[in-house]
Parts: structure tokens; sequence; C-alpha cells
């Protein structure tokens, strides 16, 4: 933990700390967002046209997604393909395989938008994909038929950041976000507290230091072999919740089965995630009482078959746990929102990502939120909290709405980009400008892009 903090105060992140992989990002920096903070509100609540149409792209993992979006906010089309069968043959996501399945079945997905809804490739008013973070050969098979499609019918081409994605999908819903708003993304990705000011300016607020919640709930159904139980799914939290919620029916005490710590409980200081450690204790619980009390091995081999009841109570166990911790973070985070002198805590909070679907934890959420007087806890629908395209074509109709330039030309995915970090042409206003530039900063922990650039 010393070292953890001794590099968040010099800026720089050891790799233990960069999540899960190559798709995840160090999430507990907080700072300026990815936008200029200086820029006008007024061009923030600016909405699309309804007639402008936008086709969204979503590759940042293992679903492939496209989506035909109008600017009043209606879904015209959806495509989802995902990779259960894959990801059961390997454990887990297989980058390699899962780029190949993109790629096999993308340009099919695209056209049969336009073919399904009759939409012409010349009417839209752009394209926008996905450009991190992610795994970065999933991100660039589904950049470079955006760019495609963009520059075979002359359209502004829009790379979006995942999760302000997720942030503004509630739109869709006929949910208007009322800026400033708090927003919990949570999947298998990423984790992340975060303090929407307006479109395209944001404040992380918290992040995990390790898992992401949505792989740990993954992880933990696996070892629970769950699916065997209820039936293959690409989302294992939701598999948990199930296990735990019939367990509860028995009125019994899943503490009696597997006590499970709550991280930094005592270090009060500490405002972010940490879920490895739970994940970790249920492995070695469920090895111990099927092998015996050996070494803990490999995580992905760690199986345990066990009755209703006992898997029932483990995943209770970890349920509460992760509930437990949330809820410790969310009050430290809104406490030392509340008592600063810059931000008020806001009176919503959108709680988006495939984990936003645990009524469980909704619930144990939305508990802590009321303590600080944010009244109104909002989840999309089930269908837009997962990764989807929607998401993406509306914020790309959000920014063209606002003024934003097109992004560049050339294929440059972002694996590890953080809504705090700086991306080249993603600051540029076609008219009028912003009022003040943002500030160049030397050096970017994530990468190291071509230099900022803002027209005039």
């Amino acid at each position: 933990m010393a070292c953890v903090r001794l590099c968040r105060y010099v800026g720089i992140w050891p790799r233990y700390v960069r999540g899960m992989g190559e798709g995840q990002v160090p999430c507990g920096r907080t700072g300026t967002s990815y936008q200029s903070r200086n820029h006008s509100s007024a061009r923030a609540s600016t909405m699309p046209d309804p007639k402008s149409i936008m086709l969204g792209i979503e590759t940042s993992c293992d679903d492939t997604c496209v989506s035909l979006v109008n600017g009043g906010g209606y879904v015209l089309h959806r495509s989802v393909e995902n990779q259960i069968s894959l990801n059961e043959k390997f454990g887990g996501v297989n980058p390699a395989a899962a780029k190949e399945a993109h790629e096999q079945i993308i340009d099919d997905l695209v056209q049969q938008a336009f073919d399904v809804t009759g939409v012409s490739p010349t009417s839209l008013a752009g394209v926008a994909a996905t450009a991190g973070p992610g795994l970065r050969i999933c991100l660039e098979v589904g950049l470079q038929k955006a760019l495609d499609v963009a520059k075979e019918y002359n359209k502004p081409f829009f790379p979006i950041h995942h999760l302000e994605g997720h942030i503004l999908v509630s739109e869709l819903k006929g949910t208007p976000i009322t800026f400033p708003t708090l927003c919990f993304v949570a999947s298998g990705g990423h984790t992340q507290l975060i303090l929407a000011r307006s479109v395209g300016d944001y404040k992380i607020l918290a992040g995990t230091l390790d898992d992401a919640v949505g792989e740990a709930y993954d992880k933990v159904a696996r070892m629970l072999c769950l699916a065997d139980r209820f039936g293959a799914t690409p989302h294992g939290g939701a598999l948990v919740e199930r296990a735990a919620r019939e367990f509860s029916f028995l009125g019994k005490r899943s503490s009696e089965y597997v006590p499970v710590s709550v991280p930094f409980l005592r270090d009060r200081d500490v405002v972010d995630f940490s879920f490895s450690g739970m994940k970790t204790s249920i492995a070695r619980h469920v090895q111990k009482i099927s092998n015996g009390p050996a070494a803990l091995q490999k995580m992905a081999d760690v199986r345990g078959n066990f009755d209703n009841e006992t898997s029932g109570a483990i995943a209770m166990s970890f349920q509460v746990a992760v509930a437990k911790h949330i809820q410790n973070s969310f009050r430290r985070a809104l406490l030392k929102l509340r008592d600063s002198e810059e931000e008020d805590v806001p009176r919503s909070l959108f709680f988006v990502g495939g984990v936003a679907q645990n009524r469980f934890l909704y619930r144990r959420i939305s508990q802590a939120c009321s303590e600080f007087g944010v009244e109104n806890v909002i989840c999309p629908p089930p269908q837009l909290c997962t990764d989807n395209a929607e998401m993406i074509a509306w914020a790309g109709l959000r920014r063209q709405a606002m003024g934003v330039a097109p992004g560049p030309s050339e294929l440059a995915a972002y694996p590890r980009w953080s809504l705090d970090a700086d991306i080249p042409n993603m600051f540029q206003y076609c008219s009028p400008p912003p009022t003040h530039r943002h500030p160049r900063r030397e050096r970017n922990v994530y990468g190291d892009p071509p230099s900022l650039k803002i027209t005039h």
C-alpha cells in the first residue's frame, strides 16, 4: 500500500497497478478530464439534431457491436455478437481469438445495419467507434472498419472513449442527464467513481488498484462452476448474484461458511477499490474444501463443484464483502468531495456498466449515496448496461452537436486511455473555440501520443 501511495505521489504507476492487463487503465488517479475543463457549459448542453444518424461500432473486448442511432435518442438498429463459446474454450477472453472473431463478422454486421433499416451510408451524420480503453488488437478492428466507412462515404469520424459512452448512454432511455452528476462505471474491465461536470468534463474520484469488480465476479463464478448449474452466460456476476439470492432464502448466515475480509477497513484515507484480495480469499477457501490445505494453485485452475447450499454461501459471502467495500469507498470519496471547496455533491448518480444489473449492489450503493444527499441512483436498461454500440453512436452525436471536430483519419487505438489523460485531436472545436487553452502536459503516464493541438 505504501508503494502505491508513493507511486501516486510522484505520478508513476507500476505495472501491477494497471488492472486487467492490456485493456485496463490505472484508475485511481484524479485530475482534469480529457476535454478542456473551461469549455462553455452551453456547448455541453447542446443536443443533436433529431434527424441526424450516427453509425456506432464497439469492439473493445469480446463483443462485436454495431448500431444506428438518431439524434432524438432513438435506436434504429442494434446488433451484438458475443464470444461465449470462445471464452469457455480459453477460460476467459483470448485477445488473438477475439480479434479474429471480430474480423470475421464486422463487415456483415455493418452491412446488415444498413440493409435492415434502409438507411443509406450517404445519409449518415458521421461514424463513431471506440478508440479505447480496451484490448488494442480488438479496438483496431472496429476503428479500421469505422475509418473505412467514413472515408468511402466522406463522413466525419469520431473516436470515442469507452467510459464516456457508458456515462452518456442513460440519455437513450429518455433520462436526461443534469450536470453535474456522479457516475459509477462498474464492468469486467473498469471500476471508477466519476464526477461528470458536463459532456467531456470528468474527474475520477475513485478507481480500482487491481482487478475490476466485474472481473472478480466472473472469476468467482468460474471457481464455483456456476455456469454448470445455471447455464453459460457472458456475465458471471449474474450467476453469483443468483446463487447468493437462492442461498439467502434459506435464512442462514454466509459468514458461517467463509469469512471474506473487506479491504482498507482501518485505512480511512484510501478511497480507491481493491477486489483482488477478496477474490483470492474465495480461491483459497474453494481449494481448501476441495483439495485440502495445499498451496494455492493457479487461479484459473481453481474449481469447486459443490452442492447448491455451499456454493450459494460462498457466493453470498463474496457479494456481501464486495458491497461493504464499495459502500466504504463511496462514503470516503463523497465525504472528501463534500468537504472540498471546489465541488458540491451532486443529487444524482448513474450506475452503468455490466455490473449495474446487480440489484443487491444497487440497493447497497443507493443506501451509501442517500447519506450524502444523492437522492436518485439511475441504471440504464439491461441491454444498455453491457458493452453496446448504441452508447458509442450516441456519444458521437453528442460530441458532434457540441462542435467537436472529427478525429484523425489514421488508425489510433489507446488501450490504456484514461478519462483524465490528454489524447490528441480530442480537444479540437469547429467553432467557436474554447475560451482558454487546455494546459499542455510534458509527460503522459499512459503513453506518449503526439502533442495536443487546438484549432482556432
